[in-house]
């Protein structure tokens, strides 16, 4: 299974084809510093009781319902996360320091905070997403009549 130490193994990304019993698709990866190079398999999985939250480690126990072949729209939307977050970042830092020179003047800390909340965009979208889908799947599921 996917481990990876100070960012350097392997790693699940990915979660698509939803089923109703929690299982999904997700495809394990070699990771540098956190960031998929390459993509290994792809497993049917659905998180399992257990795993450990202490402050600074964190791991997820899964149920592994079948091994797959690589899942490659899963492996081109995941490229294309990273593509678009490195043109994304090159574009704002070069607006930001070549055009609009923020580290200047007196309110260089504002901007610098406002930089750092414009660079985290990609992040806040994906997070978006995931949460509709969330809400969409467990909106169907509460919406059956209940008796009483």
């Amino acid at each position: 299974m996917a481990f990876t130490l100070n960012g350097f193994g392997t790693k699940f990304y990915g979660e698509g084809d939803l089923r109703p019993d929690g299982s999904f698709i997700t495809t394990e990866w070699v990771t540098a510093a956190y960031i998929p190079v390459l993509p290994l398999r792809s497993f049917r999985l659905a998180r399992a009781a257990g795993g450990v939250n202490v402050v600074l480690f964190h791991s997820q126990s899964y149920a592994v319902f079948e091994t797959l072949p690589i899942c490659w729209p899963q492996v081109g939307r995941i490229y294309a996360f990273i593509i678009s977050t490195a043109a994304w970042w090159f574009a704002i830092g070069w607006l930001a320091f070549a055009k609009l020179a923020i580290l200047d003047g007196p309110n260089a800390p504002y901007f610098m905070f406002l930089f750092v909340l414009v660079m985290m965009a990609p992040f806040g979208v994906v997070w978006w997403f995931r949460r509709e889908a969330f809400r969409a799947r467990h909106a169907s599921s509460s919406a059956a009549p209940t008796q009483r």
